[in-house]
Parts: structure tokens; C-alpha cells; sequence
């Protein structure tokens, strides 16, 4: 389930991403399209792609909460990175986007909580470094941080309860099975669980 779920989230992260690289072909200046189209098609994309082949790669599975966090964090500093290129030739790009990226890799991904955490507060301060750099007004720049921060503890907590929730689920699976296929006074296999084993090892 989380393999199919982690494959199916990547794939949708490089569809958007390439509607947003067309989006920005078409309606950026040439001086932010360049560095923009830069990031999307140099750095995010392949990132994605590489992390959606990784999950077809038998070897490469028990690496796939690292490669998912190298994913999102390419998503989370290529966006702010994105947003660095806008101020630099004064064009208003929305900071909006970050947000989105950040929901994405909490909820969608796959990745646990702390990794999922760990990549969100990273691009958090990357954005705020970026603002600061770039003499963000000090107003606007604390209702962007406001609003990005509160985005990260939504998702701390949201991605926290779904992890908790799938490892009660997990257990409560594994509890189900035992008492479906052993004997509640001597706990010894029944039958149904002989005729399981039996067909696996047939096959």
C-alpha cells in the first residue's frame, strides 16, 4: 500500500510540475523564465523521477523514505529557490506554491513523521532566508511566515496521527489474524492457517 501510494504521489507531483513549467513558459518574463524553467526542469523533475523509478527498484526499497525525503526537500529549496529568481528581478511571483509543496510531502508522500517534519521546517526557514535576503517587506513577511509555519504544524500533526493510526491499524491486522488462525485454549495453528501455509509453500 505505501509503495503503490508513495508511486502514485510522485507521479502526480511531476504532472503538476510540468504544468507549472508550461505555466511559466508562457507567462513569466524571459528574465524569471530562464532560472525558473532552470529549477523546475534541472533539479525538481529529475529528482521526482529518479525517487518514482527508485520504487520500482527492489534494492533501492529500503532506502525509500531517504530517497522520498531527498524528493522533498528538492521540491521544498527548488521552490524557494524559485521565489529567490522572482524577487531578484523584482516580479511578483505568489509565495503560495511552497505551501502547496509543503502539504504535499506531508500528507501524499509517504514519509514519516519526522522525516516529513524535518523537510518541512527546512524549506520553512530556507523561504525565510530567502524573504530576508531578497528585503522582504517586514509585514508581509511575517504573515507569509505566519502562514507557512502554521501550514508546517498542520502538517506535523496531521502526518503524526495517520502514522499512529496506521501502526494501530498494523497491529490491530496482525491481532485479527492471530485469533483467526490459532486456537484460543492451546494457541496452536488451525486448520485454515495449515491450509494457507500449505498453498504457499505448494505455489
Amino acid at each position: 500500500v505505501f509503495l503503490v501510494r508513495m508511486r502514485w504521489s510522485l507521479l502526480v507531483a511531476m504532472l503538476l510540475m510540468a504544468l507549472f513549467v508550461v505555466l511559466d513558459a508562457v507567462s513569466l518574463p524571459e528574465s524569471v523564465r530562464n532560472g525558473t524553467l532552470a529549477v523546475r526542469l534541472g533539479l525538481i523533475l529529475p529528482t521526482l523521477l529518479i525517487a518514482w523509478l527508485a520504487t520500482y527498484q527492489r534494492r533501492w526499497r529500503p532506502y525509500l523514505q531517504i530517497i522520498g525525503a531527498v524528493a522533498a526537500l528538492s521540491g521544498g529549496l527548488g521552490v524557494a529557490g524559485i521565489i529567490w529568481i522572482a524577487r531578484a528581478h523584482a516580479f511578483p511571483l505568489p509565495y503560495e506554491g511552497i505551501i502547496l509543496v509543503t502539504v504535499f510531502f506531508y500528507f501524499l508522500t509517504g514519509l514519516r513523521f519526522f522525516t516529513a517534519a524535518l523537510c518541512g521546517w527546512v524549506t520553512f526557514f530556507a523561504y525565510l532566508l530567502v524573504e530576508v535576503i531578497s528585503a522582504l517587506p517586514a509585514e508581509q513577511l511575517l504573515y507569509n511566515a505566519v502562514f507557512l509555519a502554521s501550514a508546517n504544524l498542520i502538517g506535523c500533526f496531521g502526518c503524526y496521527f495517520l502514522e499512529y493510526a496506521s501502526r494501530q491499524n498494523f497491529l490491530a491486522q496482525g491481532l485479527l489474524q492471530d485469533l483467526a488462525e490459532k486456537d484460543f485454549l492451546t494457541g496452536l495453528l488451525n486448520r485454515r492457517a495449515f491450509s494457507e501455509r500449505a498453498e504457499r509453500s505448494w505455489r
